[in-house]
């Protein structure tokens, strides 16, 4: 809020609330249960259904309500939609590496789950030392956009490039990223 603006009490809107947390958990449903019952199941099928019509009905009701959740006339500003965007897929990008990173230490490494998660505690504290050192005096003296544009790209592809020695005969060091 500005300095000096007093807060408004705006309505809540449950309907949204009840409709975007449900359908989007229908969809990760769906997802996780093809393991065991394959794309074609009548269950995924009816679990993406519901999915896609709980998540039509948020877009009706955000469009209508006084006070949404998500104010539908943010997407006609073309910076937003460009931010979102990207932001869909970095995300999409990095949970799909920690997914099937996490299979692979699972699956062909047989690490537990305890190793596992050890495993992710050199990047985790490397990215929040990075965020909390490093980006704000970066962001400050380049601004945002520059920093964007070389820095996430760049990290992004040396920390993948530092997996190229991952191997069925991998060790926990060398699949954490320790050196």
């Amino acid at each position: 809020m500005p300095p000096g603006s007093a807060a408004q009490r705006t309505a809540l809107d449950p309907l949204g609330a009840i409709t975007v947390t449900t359908g989007l958990g229908l969809f990760i449903f769906a997802v996780v249960r093809t393991e065991n019952v394959g794309w074609g199941a009548p269950v995924t099928l009816a679990c993406l259904a519901g999915a896609a019509a709980l998540l039509t009905l948020f877009v009706i009701i955000e469009a209508r309500h006084r006070a949404p959740l998500l104010p539908l006339a943010v997407f006609r500003l073309r910076n937003v939609n460009g931010g979102v965007l990207c932001g869909i897929l970095l995300s999409s990008a990095m949970l799909s590496l920690f997914f099937f990173l996490t299979m692979y230490m699972q699956r062909v490494l047989v690490y537990s789950a305890f190793e596992t998660g050890l495993a992710y505690v050199p990047m985790g504290l490397t990215v929040l030392l990075v965020a909390v050192g490093l980006a704000s005096r970066l962001v400050s003296r380049f601004g945002p956009s520059r920093c964007w544009s070389w820095d996430s790209p760049w990290s992004l592809g040396r920390w993948c490039g530092s997996r190229r020695s991952m191997s069925a005969a991998a060790t926990f060091p060398t699949c954490s990223g320790w050196p």
